[in-house]
């Protein structure tokens, strides 16, 4: 066991490693999963802009905006205004705009647009991951690997036992 510094954080596992070093650690891995988040989230939103016509990216960003202010509740509005064919502008209970003619199908237009960039990101992700790891490591039997070692393993030559030494 190790004897509490008087440091910033006592030591806590063998090796002196002590708690802040760990939060440091967690941190920089989190920032790397939020940058990775950041580049998923501009490839969706590219992706969905792309391919969505002006009315389905309308209807779409106000059917969601509607389901977040049901899901909130009471602090948000209780109405959105939706543009309605022939009419113009119309206010609409946040409950009942999913299920409005003229929303329902650009809403689910837009939705499966949207599902469309995290599905390309993710098989995009696991074709590198695939490529990586079947090419970017030696194999035994590689050409380039002629000792038929892995990567771990060292070039270095062991003890070599002559004809004439004795194994006990």
């Amino acid at each position: 066991m190790s004897r509490p510094s008087k440091g910033n954080f006592s030591a806590w596992l063998r090796g002196g490693q002590n708690i802040g070093h760990t939060f440091d650690m967690i941190r920089e891995v989190l920032a790397r999963i939020v940058i990775v988040l950041i580049l998923w989230r501009v490839v969706s939103v590219v992706c969905v802009l792309l391919r969505v016509s002006e009315e389905e990216q309308t209807h779409g960003t106000q059917c969601f905006m509607a389901g977040l202010f049901e899901w909130v509740g009471p602090p948000s509005p209780p109405t959105i205004s939706l543009p309605t064919p022939g009419y113009g502008p119309r206010p609409y209970p946040v409950s009942k705009v999913s299920t409005c003619p003229s929303v329902f199908l650009y809403a689910a237009a837009y939705r499966t647009h949207a599902m469309l960039g995290p599905g390309l990101w993710l098989r995009a992700g696991f074709l590198l991951v695939g490529l990586i790891s079947t090419r970017g490591f030696p194999t035994p039997n590689h050409p380039d690997n002629p000792a038929g070692q892995l990567a771990s393993q060292d070039d270095k030559p062991g003890i070599e036992i002559s004809d004439d030494m004795e194994i006990q």
